[in-house]
């Protein structure tokens, strides 16, 4: 896959690029300089220079030999092309065969312009770095004298203005321009469209905050980088011009907030475009615009939090897409619906918790998925089940607990497969069913404990199985059978106890199995020995305890053997018979004492062997004699007492020999002489006692001889004569009392270390034998002196070790002839200032330690030491410095003036110096020197002020002085500010780390910190702070390290909204009792959160939202007494490690979810024997993820459990359960059983169901048939199956038979599909006959009702009866007026009576009265008539 499309490394690339430009300016600066020396030298006499080689990168191209003679794949400068020597001193030139090559480095336009006029051909390629600081635009002349440049790069300038005619000269031959890590703000636009034949344009790295429209109008572009300008704003007509020819854009690292998709929907051509590290967290679609030729989309770094279908719907050709380090949460099911034709999508370390089914639907031609580092728990089922094209799936780094066998079920083409670092713990049967041409399957870091023997059976091409780092303890007899093309199988870190027979049969093509740290006791004799190709077997770290013959049966292809680490005692004589091939064994760590000569007679191939730190006091003569191809021998660390030539014999090519801590008292004879390729013996650690002659008796070629701590002390004369080759000899900590000259009669010693012994006579003439010395070590010697010409002949040394010894003085004699000393040690003597005046003459001395010694003062100045770079003057005791001492010492980068007596520093000592790091530790300053700020030092970058009395930071006096501006490193631990003021930091704007460790700081002023823009370390552990407000913290934008550790913290208060790049989190050691919901809402980039030993009694569920990147939590020795796991959960696919331990647990069902979540994350634990419970007395003192389940809620969950409604194909489960809060939630378990015994047939079925449910109808049910019904109550003392949603189908990891305590099961049969007939058609009946009961009754009761209703009716028709003869009949009565009331007013009591007597229908009619009287009517005047 080509460069756009691989996220991988594109931050180290781009590091890669900017190291190698810095070396490059440097390499540049160094050439210009040989050039004009070169120059001076050999214009008169014509010297052709050879070799001055250099190699040029600016434009890809490696620049071969520039010499005034010509040299290899160049032309003579002399030829008709390049300027000779004398004409160009300023840019080298070189001629290939595709052209000429200019390079000008630090140089001016005019320059340049002058070195083009003497070219006498177009120049290929021209470019230019470091240009003169002065210029600021680009003149119109300097081009014009040239015959035509193809490639023109400059880059590390000031240029900011381009004028229109700034490229005349170039308009018909510049096809590349490149003007980087300039100044320009806009796009020359004028100047750049005369360049007719222009196809690539960099503008990297530049200051171009905005595109204006048409900026590159009248161009025929091909690519195009605006990377690191900090683009915020692109026109909608940026881009007009280039429609038809832009193909790739560049626009990574800027401040886009949204991708320019109206700018970018004209670039009909554009198939790249790469948008890295900006702020763009969406595409904006307006509907119709489209890029209908882009391939590759590279949004990577950006900030996107979610995937629609309408992101990428403008893209409708997208082949490639890279979306990593987003914060990508949810995608679409459709997000892909207009991509087709995707086939390699890149979406890791995003948040992606979950995938619709239906996500790649649309890409049925995708081949690389990248899901790595996201928030999966599960995939969905036919997920990737229509992926015909998938060849590469990345799943690792997330939490999936299982893995389906319908997962893969159509990824035929599926060749790699990453799952590693998960949580799996199991993977059904069949699930690598179809994925036959599968070579590369990573398992590794999961919580399997065992692989279904079948899991295999269709992979035979598999190359690479990795299965490290799980819980295996034992492999089935045929689990691999099938991987006939396996070659690299990895199962170390398990807990296998075994290897049986057949286990790796057969495995023809495997060539290196890793079976290192298990608890391997027993290998079948025939375990291996079907392996005909096996190379590398790794068996380190097991319980091994002897090399059985059956090893013999091992291939005999083997190469390398690593059997260390384990109990081996004992090897068999045939263990290695016919290992004619190996070549390395390792059998170091073991318990074998004896080595005889027919172990290892086989082993003829062999070239190294380790037997380091056994018990080996006893090898036979000759053992190794068959080895003639030894290389490397390693007896170290054994219980030998003695060596011969025989023990030797027939390592003829042996170059390295350890037998280093044994118990060698003595080397016979000619022991190492027939060793002639011996490079490199050691002797560390023996009981020697004396060098004898004979020891090294012979031509040995040996370089490297060690003999520290050998307990030696004498050397016999000339005992080293004979090894002519010796260039490191060692005898540091033995007991020599006297060295004289014939005891190092070896010319070629370069490094000699005698450190540590007790030397009483030292002979003037000692070293005068060792004429090629560099380094000489004679530290901790107790030497009172040195004679006055011991180093009169070292003329060659360079590093020179004098300390820890009794010098008072040392004269100028001594070093008379060390001219080329460089490093010079005299720490921890009795000298005193005087010293100075005897190291004079060491004009190339760089470091010069003088610690430890008591010198008082510095007077003077330090003379002709002009080169010194490092100065230790630590623990001098010092009182006193004159302003004069350090003045010559210009090239001085390090001091170290710690541990004296120091109050002051004298005004003008520092001055003109180009320190870079500063010591004045352990004085008695009370602030920092005001001569630090007033002398001015620019280059200072580390200064240390620790365990001084330090009241303030900085005095009022240098306040608005100049600043230290390069100062990254400020230490002031242990010292007593009490107070950070807002003003001590005013004057260090640049610091990166900080340290205010120990310093009795109690308050932070408002500010303190807000010019600390670039701190990234800040350390205010072991204060006396009680609270941190926020606002103390604003303006660290840079910080990743803060250090609260051992204050007196009662509350973290919300971190500030800057602190997003903060990394490092230690507050542990306080009296914090809480984690509130809102303390980390601007954390996201923690990543270690330290929270150990303080008081916390409680965590907010939601408190650790934020921290999305974190990697380790730290909550031990707290008063927790329970976790809720909901506090966890959002961290959980970025936990890698969490300690809980030291806290007093409850373990009661409140703690069970907890124990369950650790159970799965077990991995993470990294001491899971701390967490004790301590509650209740019953499990007090016990390990708390040792407990099983039911001992933390005992009580029963279900207690009643019934059947209803059983039918052919259904029944209605019911069930009474505890009311407790502990439970949350059912599964109804369902599976087929046969015979009386009620024996299990198929798999196991579960139905997730929430806390509130009390019945489920379980469906698709088989007629006829017996089941197994059980319903299980899920509290937090049970391990949930997975965080599916309710009323999904799960299988269960659950044996056969759940435990009884959390559930209640019953046999129940379902009816036959003829039975479920007659019961439907009953139950049919019984509605029927119901319903026409209830229809007969409803119209027997209307038809009662109607015959009575007409029957009331019929009576109220009939006529009134006459009226008797005691009714009288008044003619004239009083009718009230309309305004009083008939009933209650004020008529007359005859009239009240007598309407009292009529019926209410008969006087009342439509609001008006009427009177019957008997015989007659009569109506009053005004009544109605009647």
């Amino acid at each position: 896959m080509g460069d756009a499309c691989d996220p991988r490394g594109l931050r180290e690339k781009l590091k890669e690029k900017q190291e190698v430009h810095k070396a490059e300016n440097k390499a540049r600066c160094s050439l210009n300089i040989l050039h004009t020396l070169v120059n001076t030298a050999a214009i008169e006499t014509k010297v052709w220079v050879m070799e001055a080689a250099v190699v040029w990168v600016g434009v890809g191209s490696v620049m071969a030999v520039w010499a005034a003679g010509g040299g290899v794949g160049g032309e003579r400068v002399t030829s008709t092309a390049c300027p000779t020597w004398e004409e160009n001193p300023w840019c080298p030139c070189y001629q290939f065969d595709d052209g000429v090559f200019l390079e000008c480095p630090m140089v001016s336009l005019a320059t340049v312009g002058t070195v083009l006029s003497l070219v006498r051909r177009p120049v290929k390629s021209l470019s230019i770095y470091d240009l003169d600081t002065n210029v600021t635009s680009l003149s119109p002349g300097v081009f014009t004298r040239s015959a035509g440049v193809t490639i023109l790069q400059i880059s590390q300038s000031n240029l900011q203005h381009i004028g229109d005619s700034g490229f005349r000269g170039l308009e018909n031959s510049l096809q590349s321009l490149t003007i980087m890590h300039s100044k320009l703000t806009s796009v020359p636009q004028a100047a750049l469209q005369r360049l007719s034949r222009l196809k690539s344009l960099d503008l990297e790295a530049n200051n171009i905050t905005e595109l204006q429209s048409y900026s590159f109008f009248n161009m025929n572009l091909h690519t195009l980088n605006l990377k690191g300008n900090g683009i915020k704003l692109i026109s909608e007509y940026a881009f007009d011009g280039l429609e038809k020819s832009l193909e790739e854009l560049n626009l990574m690292n800027n401040k886009l907030k949204q991708l320019p998709i109206p700018a970018l929907r004209r670039l009909s051509k554009l198939r790249t475009l790469k948008a890295t590290w900006n702020l763009i967290s969406d595409v904006v679609s307006d509907g119709y615009s489209r890029l209908p030729s882009l391939h590759v989309l590279d949004l990577s770094s950006n900030r996107f939090t979610e995937l629609s279908s309408s992101s990428l719907a403008t893209m409708p050709a997208l082949v490639s897409l890279l979306l990593y380090m987003n914060d990508i949460s949810y995608i679409a099911g459709d997000t892909f619906i207009h991509n087709s034709d995707l086939q390699s999508l890149y979406l890791s370390h995003n948040n992606i918790m979950s995938l619709a089914t239906e996500t790649f639907t649309y890409t049925l031609y995708i081949r690389v998925i990248d899901l790595g580092d996201n928030h999966l728990h599960s995939l969905s089922d036919g997920l990737f089940s229509n992926l015909p094209e998938l060849q590469e799936l990345f799943l690792n780094n997330n939490n999936l607990l299982k893995i389906r066998n319908n997962t893969f079920v159509n990824a035929t083409k599926l060749s790699v497969l990453y799952l590693q670092d998960n949580e799996i713990h199991s993977i059904e049967s069949g699930t690598f069913a179809n994925t036959e041409i599968l070579s590369n399957l990573q398992l590794s870091s999961n919580n399997l404990a065992e692989i279904p023997v079948d899991l295999f059976s269709t992979t035979r091409s598999l190359n690479s199985l990795s299965l490290d780092n799980n819980k295996l303890n034992i492999l089935l007899e045929g689990t691999f059978a099938s991987l006939i093309e396996l070659r690299e199988l990895r199962l170390q870190n398990n807990r296998l106890s075994s290897v049986e027979r057949s286990v790796f049969s057969p495995l023809p093509n495997l060539l290196e199995l890793h079976l290192q740290n298990n608890v391997i006791e027993f290998i079948a004799k025939e375990a291996f020995s079907s392996l005909s190709n096996l190379q590398h077997l790794n068996l380190e770290g097991n319980k091994i305890t002897e090399v059985p013959d059956s090893l013999s049966r091992y291939p005999a292809s083997l190469i390398t053997l690593n059997l260390s680490k384990n109990q081996i005692n004992s090897i068999h004589a045939d263990a290695f018979r016919d290992q004619t091939k190996l070549e390395i064994i390792w059998l170091n760590n073991n318990n074998v004492s004896t080595i005889f000569q027919v172990m290892l007679s086989d082993l003829s191939a062999l070239k190294e062997l380790y037997l380091e730190n056994n018990w080996i006091n006893n090898i036979m003569d000759r053992s190794f004699s068959a080895m003639n191809k030894l290389k490397k021998l390693n007896l170290s660390g054994n219980q030998m007492e003695h060596v011969n030539s025989p023990l030797f014999e027939g390592l003829y090519s042996l170059e390295k020999l350890y037998l280093g801590n044994n118990k060698i008292m003595d080397i016979e004879p000619q022991t190492f002489q027939k060793l002639k390729r011996l490079e490199e013996l050691d002797l560390t650690g023996n009981e020697i006692l004396v060098i004898r002659r004979y020891m090294f008796e012979g031509t040995i070629p040996l370089k490297r001889l060690n003999l520290q701590a050998a307990s030696i002390t004498d050397i016999n004369p000339d005992s080293f004569t004979d090894l002519l080759y010796l260039e490191e000899l060692n005898l540091k900590r033995n007991h020599l009392t006297r060295l004289n000259r014939t005891y190092l009669n070896v010319r070629s010693i370069k490094s000699l270390n005698l450190a540590e012994n007790k030397f009483e006579i030292i002979d003037e003439d000692s070293l005068y034998s060792l004429p090629y010395l560099e380094s000489l070590d004679l530290s901790g010697c107790q030497l009172p002196r040195l004679p006055p010409h011991l180093l009169a002949e070292a003329s060659e040394l360079k590093n020179l070790n004098l300390a820890n010894n009794n010098f008072v003085s040392l004269t100028a004699a001594l070093f008379q002839k060390m001219k080329g000393l460089r490093e010079l040690d005299l720490s921890n003597n009795y000298l005193n200032n005087n010293i100075m005046n005897s190291l004079e003459g060491l004009v190339k001395l760089e470091v010069l330690k003088l610690d430890l010694n008591p010198l008082n003062e510095l007077t003077g100045s330090l003379r002709n030491m002009d080169g010194l770079r490092e100065l230790h003057l630590s623990g001098t005791e010092l009182t006193r410095m004159e302003n004069t001492v350090f003045i010559k010492l210009r090239q001085l980068k390090k001091l170290d003036l710690s541990n004296n007596n120091l109050t002051v520093i004298p005004p003008g000592i520092f001055a003109n110096l180009s320190l870079e790091k500063l010591s004045l530790a352990d004085n008695f300053f009370t602030q920092i020197p005001n001569s630090l700020f007033l002398d001015g030092m620019p280059e200072l970058r580390v200064l240390n002020m620790s365990g001084n009395p330090l009241q303030r930071v900085t005095g009022l006096l240098v306040v608005g002085g100049p600043p230290l501006a390069m100062l990254e490193n400020l230490v002031a631990a242990r010292t007593n500010l009490t107070l950070l003021t807002s003003h001590d930091f005013l004057l260090t704007p640049n610091l990166h780390s900080l340290n205010l460790a120990h310093a009795a700081i109690g308050k932070i002023s408002p500010g303190c910190f807000r010019n600390l823009t670039y701190l990234q370390h800040l350390n205010l552990g072991h204060n006396h702070l009680e609270i941190l407000p926020r606002e103390r913290l604003r303006g660290l934008k840079s910080l990743t390290h803060l250090n609260l550790t051992n204050n007196n913290l009662k509350k973290l208060d919300q971190l500030p909204s800057g602190a997003q790049s903060l990394k490092i989190l230690d507050a542990s050691g306080n009296t914090l009792t809480e984690l509130l919901e809102f303390t980390f809402k601007h954390g996201a980039g923690i990543e270690d959160l330290l929270l150990g030993s303080n008081w916390i009694t409680s965590v907010h569920p939601r408190s650790l939202v934020p921290l999305k990147n974190l990697r380790h939590l730290d909550l031990s020795n707290n008063n927790l007494e329970g976790l809720n796991t909901a506090a966890l959960e959002p961290v959980e696919r970025s936990l890698r490690s969490v300690e809980l331990g030291g806290n007093p647990w409850n373990c009661g069902c409140e703690v069970s979810h907890l124990w369950s979540w650790l159970q799965d994350h077990l991995s993470r634990v990294p001491t899971p024997s701390t967490l004790i419970c301590d509650r209740p007395k019953t499990l007090s003192g016990l390990s708390f993820l040792l407990l099983s389940s039911s001992s933390f809620c005992p009580q029963p969950v279900i207690l009643r459990l019934a059947i209803q409604d059983i039918q052919s194909q259904s029944l209605l489960v019911s069930w009474q359960a505890t009311n407790s809060s502990a439970v949350y939630g059912f599964k109804v378990w369902f599976q087929v059983t046969v015979g009386e015994d009620g024996r299990v047939l198929g798999g196991l079925n579960t139905r997730s169901l929430p806390a509130s449910s009390r019945t489920y109808l379980l469906g698709d049910l088989l007629p006829g048939t017996n089941y197994m019904v059980c319903v299980q109550g899920l509290t937090t003392s049970v391990r949930p199956v997975s965080r599916a949603r309710p009323h999904t189908y799960l299988e269960a990891p659950y044996p056969s038979q759940p435990p009884d305590m959390d559930t209640k099961c019953t046999r129940v049969r379902t009816l036959e599909q003829r039975q479920a007939q007659v019961v439907l058609n009953n139950r049919l009946a019984i509605i029927i006959g119901v319903s026409l009961g209830i229809f007969i009754f409803v119209l027997t009761g209307a038809i009662v009702c109607c015959c009575q209703l007409c029957k009331s009716r019929r009576e109220q028709r009939k006529p009134d009866p006459p009226p008797t003869q005691d009714y009288l009949s008044y003619r004239h009565f009083s009718i009230p007026d309309r305004h009083s009331s008939i009933f209650g007013g004020s008529e007359s009591s005859t009239t009240k009576g007598l309407l009292d007597k009529l019926p209410a229908q008969d006087y009342f009619f439509h609001g008006h009265f009427f009177i019957l009287v008997s015989g007659e009517n009569s109506c009053e005047a005004g009544l109605p008539a009647c």
